[in-house]
C-alpha cells in the first residue's frame, strides 16, 4: 500500500508527569511523523514547533512521547501530527 494512501490522525492525548503520549492511528510503515505543538491556533503550520519524531516499524496505531509538554503552570497548547 502506497504510502500516500495513509491518513494518519491523533486518537488520544494523556499527560504523564509533564510528558504528553500522543496516540495516533493509520501509521505507514517506515513512515516519519512529528508532532508539531504552538500555543496560537492562528498560526501556518511552518512556523508550529517540533516537539517529538517518530519513525514507525510497522503500519497501523503508534504513540509518540512528547517530553516537558505538559504542566499547570503552561499556557494552552495546541497539537498536530505531521507526515515529514
Amino acid at each position: 500500500v502506497p504510502a500516500s494512501s495513509f491518513q494518519p490522525h491523533i486518537t488520544g492525548l494523556n499527560p504523564a508527569n509533564t510528558n504528553l503520549i500522543i496516540n495516533a492511528a493509520n501509521g505507514a510503515a517506515g513512515g516519519t511523523y512529528a508532532v508539531l505543538m504552538s500555543t496560537n491556533l492562528a498560526l501556518p503550520f511552518s512556523q508550529w514547533t517540533p516537539v517529538a519524531t517518530n519513525t514507525l516499524s510497522a503500519s497501523g496505531t503508534f504513540t509518540i512521547t512528547a517530553t516537558n509538554q505538559f504542566g499547570l503552570s503552561r499556557q494552552a497548547r495546541f497539537y498536530v501530527l505531521s507526515v515529514q
